[in-house]
């Protein structure tokens, strides 16, 4: 969510959702933004310990580049998963899928 405000716009757009899927346990969340957008060439790259994307760097965006790898580090250690992807002219979306047992009333 910091990411998501931070490489936004001064009217920022973010949209979260959420759901649990029964059949696998697992919790879905997804962040999306309507920010500075990712190129497609640095998609593979984010998750990599101090990478900053050009788009980034140009807009004087402040970073080390390691919230995203140790997001993703932390996730994984969990048994899950975090992808990204473009949505559509300058909105990303982060997807993160966790495991969490079955969830009782």
């Amino acid at each position: 969510l910091t990411n998501a405000l931070k490489y936004t716009s001064a009217n920022p757009e973010i949209h979260i959702t959420t759901f649990y899927n029964q059949d696998d346990c697992t919790v879905h969340i997804t962040v999306c933004d309507k920010g500075i957008g990712i190129e497609s060439a640095d998609i593979k790259k984010i998750f990599k310990p101090f990478y900053r994307t050009k788009k980034a760097l140009d807009a004087q965006i402040r970073g080390s580049g390691l919230g995203l790898s140790l997001a993703k580090k932390i996730i994984e250690m969990h048994h899950g998963q975090i992808v990204v992807s473009n949505q559509s002219h300058r909105r990303t979306c982060f997807d993160i899928e966790l495991p969490v047992g079955e969830i009782k009333n």
